[in-house]
């Protein structure tokens, strides 16, 4: 299967997915057996918030890193999209654009997140005084872990993100990121 039909078809199911959640989390008994009141049952919560911040990357080593990312999460479940880069001023780059799904832990104030997808990535190695050498571009694992602690509409984390993948292709790096978005009370 081509990487554009994977990819369609990822796409397809985060939706899909994404839709059943928010209206079971839109239920007033959500997935509480019929014998529970409605007074008791709860809706998920749900938290939406992007994010930017600049790190460093350790493959390719001492490399500098950026990240920007989107979130929707309810319950438990997250989704999110991720623009991201590690460079080396002269050597090896990596950037690539993401479409993730995982997990979070519960809470507004404090919380991890782990998510994996698929992402198209960028990869050139340049030198001074090359010519670059642009590689053609790959679509491979991504991964983030992410640990953020925020007040109501703003907060920080820290992020290691990457992808897995061949050697020309694979990247790892670390970033503190500046978080804007609605975390609840």
């Amino acid at each position: 299967m081509s990487s554009r039909r994977r990819f369609i078809a990822l796409c397809r199911t985060v939706s899909i997915l994404l839709g059943a959640s928010s209206l079971s989390a839109q239920s007033p008994r959500g997935i509480a057996p019929a014998v529970d009141s409605s007074a008791d049952a709860k809706p998920w919560p749900q938290h939406a918030w992007i994010g930017a911040g600049l790190g460093g990357g350790t493959s390719p080593r001492g490399a500098i890193s950026a990240i920007a990312t989107g979130w929707y999460s309810a319950g438990i479940f997250a989704a999110g999209v991720r623009l991201a880069a590690a460079d080396q001023l002269f050597g090896e780059a990596r950037s690539d654009r993401a479409l993730l799904v995982g997990a979070r832990t519960r809470g507004n104030r404090w919380f991890l997140l782990g998510a994996a997808g698929i992402a198209d990535i960028a990869s050139s190695h340049t030198c001074d005084g090359c010519i670059t050498l642009t590689r053609r571009p790959a679509t491979e694992v991504a991964y983030n872990v992410e640990g953020h602690g925020n007040l109501t509409f703003v907060g920080l984390g820290v992020t290691m993100f990457g992808a897995l993948g061949p050697a020309q292709a694979r990247y790892n790096a670390i970033a503190l990121t500046l978080n804007v978005g609605a975390f609840g009370r």
